[in-house]
């Protein structure tokens, strides 16, 4: 299990926090994990794709 070291805050409107608030209730995660899963798919996981298809 990663060890988390930093700490981000930001700052949603309300209909961004319901959202994200309901979707992790049906997921049953908390935020903090739906914001990191989301953080590592689109940005981490597209990088690697990209320096992948420029080294072809």
């Amino acid at each position: 299990m990663a060890q988390y070291t930093e700490r981000v805050q930001t700052v949603l409107t309300r209909t961004q926090y319901e959202y994200l608030r309901k979707l992790a209730d049906e997921e049953h995660k908390p935020i903090s994990k739906l914001i990191r899963e989301a953080i590592e798919e689109f940005y981490f996981v597209q990088i690697e794709k990209d320096r992948r298809r420029q080294a072809l």
